[in-house]
């Protein structure tokens, strides 16, 4: 049978970090560039993934929209993050729910197997 095939893009804020994802693994695009602002076409990808970054986010409600905007229809977005309020914009996890169900995910399981942190996967329409 025929091994999967992956295209791996990886858009990253931080430039230190950027730098060294370049090193790993060969042929994946790398950028740099604010979630709220991914440089993915529409419907262009099948998974999206963000861990431990979106407390960091300016505008976490465009952060997801963009996720949902570059996701395939039946693609899945899955978001870690710690779930302590350590900033004053931290959103609770029913926040976070409405604001993936507002982009258009339709949010299949959240929870926190590891404690301090929420996982949410969501599933675009």
């Amino acid at each position: 049978p025929a091994s999967p095939v992956a295209r791996l893009a990886g858009p990253g804020r931080a430039g230190g970090m950027v730098a060294q994802a370049h090193a790993l693994p060969p042929g994946a695009a790398i950028s740099q560039a604010p979630a709220e602002r991914l440089p993915l076409g529409d419907a262009s990808v099948d998974l999206v993934t963000s861990t431990t970054s979106f407390h960091h986010w300016s505008d976490k409600a465009q952060g997801v929209r963009e996720a949902a905007r570059v996701l395939r229809p039946g693609g899945w977005f899955v978001l870690a993050d710690m779930s302590l309020p350590i900033r004053s914009n931290a959103l609770s996890r029913l926040q976070v729910c409405a604001v993936f169900r507002k982009a258009g995910l339709s949010v299949r399981s959240q929870n926190g197997p590891v404690p301090f942190y929420t996982f949410t996967i969501g599933v675009k329409q």
